[in-house]
């Protein structure tokens, strides 16, 4: 029996892709943001005029890349947090401590669609 191209793609997809995320990156409708943003009473204009690596704008990168597949960059432009590796290790650091933070506690129940 001969094997489409085709079906070696899907074959090896099978076997060695990882599964996907809630939310491909690709997909995530700006709309995505304002769940987080309206449980915090923050806009994107506060991103604006806030610091880099406020406790809010930390908690709700947070929240959206463990329940999404969001990028780095889309995160940095969206919310105003600087360069991306900031963004990362920002992350990185906050997240040792995002249980105690009261802004991350009334993300707790949000999810996403997928």
């Amino acid at each position: 029996m001969a094997l489409s191209l085709r079906g070696v793609q899907d074959e090896y997809s099978l076997l060695f892709l990882p599964p996907p995320l809630t939310k491909c990156h690709s997909g995530l409708a700006p709309s995505e943001l304002l769940l987080p943003l309206n449980a915090l009473s923050e806009t994107e204009e506060t991103a604006g005029i806030t610091t880099r690596s406020a406790d809010w704008k930390l908690a709700i990168a947070s929240k959206m890349k463990s329940g999404t597949s969001v990028r780095n960059r889309w995160l940095s432009e969206r919310l105003k947090m600087g360069v991306l590796r900031a963004v990362s290790s920002n992350c990185s650091v906050y997240a040792k401590r995002k249980d105690e933070c009261p802004h991350f506690r009334r993300l707790k129940n949000i999810t996403f669609d997928v």
